[in-house]
């Protein structure tokens, strides 16, 4: 093999994102003339405030089409920092806060500013699918710590405290979690804290879903506490709340030293977010009718995620908690496997999309095998019919 021929260790180890490639594989089941009921994007089906669009074609007239600040435009530092304190009681300074193209890669420019060869992240499973990969990429080791569906897939600070080690770095924690909905509770977030204090070591809190709660639940996070600034970086964006995913805004609002760090690494990687989508997201989070646009929107995933939940328990073998938050249910098929005699939750996947084009995320995906992650970020004809599909395949 030719030098050229040869890529990187880099290039050959990172796998397609596995949400991504079946989102994919069902456009290409529609486009082939299929009925296709998708279940696998975290993707809202409805469109962003009208004041996002106004303030799009407003900036675009205005000739928004330049470069920006590598940590954003002060005015949108500015609507996300008063966002911050309406939704977490801090209001974070504008040195403290970078703006990046999506929470993703504010995720990623993070481990990389944090994470030295050999350094570990403690990782929650069921996790989001892209977390250990970017572990990998930035020369850490990925600690999995797995909760239980007993617990309704709430980690806890006693499994937190059994992974730390001397060369522990990292904590990561998601709540609302994908994928599987559980709602991290307030007296365990303070005590993953104290668990990080006392290691001296950062937290990378990915809050992206913090909007998305149900029923009496309530969000809670450690960029609440006394004394986050030290140590907990708090990741967030306007995708999944205003229905922004292909914009690609995000932010990071954390340590001055990592916000530092981070916009030194986005400039040689990225130079700045999209200017345009930067006032777009402004446009967003100083809407005044922000709240009720969540509200509505919550209404409406409340009510699917009861329709889905109920049709998935039905099923003979399948058995799923209610999620507190998010827009994921994560059904547990061990049963079906076994009953079918199907090897992993891959097949099973791929028996769904074969044969009724019903498509979703295996959970191996996310660190819980044996388990399949349905998205019901979807309308509720699609989520009944699709169910009702899927039954078909499942009932003996």
């Amino acid at each position: 093999m030719s030098n050229t021929e040869r890529l990187s260790w880099l290039a050959n180890a990172v796998k397609p994102s596995e949400t991504l490639a079946l989102s994919a594989k069902a456009g290409e089941l529609k486009a082939a003339g299929r009925t296709v009921y998708n279940f696998t994007a975290g993707q809202p089906d409805f469109n962003p405030p009208p004041s996002v669009i106004a303030a799009a074609k407003k900036a675009v007239d205005q000739g928004f089409h330049k470069y920006t600040p590598v940590d954003g435009l002060p005015a949108v530092k500015e609507a996300v920092a008063q966002w911050h304190q309406r939704c977490y009681g801090v209001t974070p300074a504008l040195d403290q806060i970078v703006i990046c193209p999506g929470a993703k890669p504010a995720i990623d420019l993070s481990l990389m500013a944090i994470i030295n060869p050999g350094d570990e992240v403690i990782i929650p499973a069921p996790y989001w699918v892209s977390y250990p990969t970017m572990v990998a990429m930035s020369g850490g080791t990925s600690v999995v710590v797995k909760t239980r569906a007993e617990n309704g897939y709430r980690v806890t600070a006693a499994e937190i405290a059994a992974a730390i080690t001397p060369k522990t770095r990292c904590i990561l924690l998601n709540s609302p979690n994908n994928p599987s909905g559980a709602v991290a509770r307030p007296e365990e977030v303070r005590a993953i804290y104290e668990l990080a204090r006392q290691a001296d070591c950062f937290v990378i809190s990915d809050d992206i879903y913090c909007k998305l709660v149900y029923g009496d639940t309530g969000f809670f996070s450690m960029g609440s506490l006394p004394g986050w600034e030290e140590r907990v970086a708090v990741i967030n964006g306007v995708s999944k709340t205003y229905a922004m995913t292909g914009w690609r805004i995000g932010w990071l609002v954390g340590p001055r030293n990592l916000a530092r760090a981070v916009t030194r690494i986005q400039g040689q990687v990225v130079s700045n977010p999209t200017a345009v989508a930067q006032v777009a997201a402004a446009a967003a989070l100083n809407d005044p009718e922000g709240d009720a646009y969540c509200e509505k929107n919550n209404t409406l995933f409340a009510r699917r995620r009861d329709i889905m939940h109920e049709m998935l328990s039905a099923m003979p073998g399948v058995s799923c908690t209610l999620p507190d938050g998010a827009f994921y249910i994560l059904a547990d098929v061990r049963q079906v496997l076994a009953r079918m005699g199907l090897a992993c939750d891959m097949d099973l996947a791929q028996l769904l999309m074969e044969r009724q084009a019903v498509v979703c995320v295996p959970g191996s995906a996310f660190g819980a095998p044996d388990h399949l992650r349905f998205s019901f970020a979807t309308d509720e004809d699609t989520i009944v019919r699709g169910m009702r599909a899927m039954a078909e395949v499942l009932t003996p």
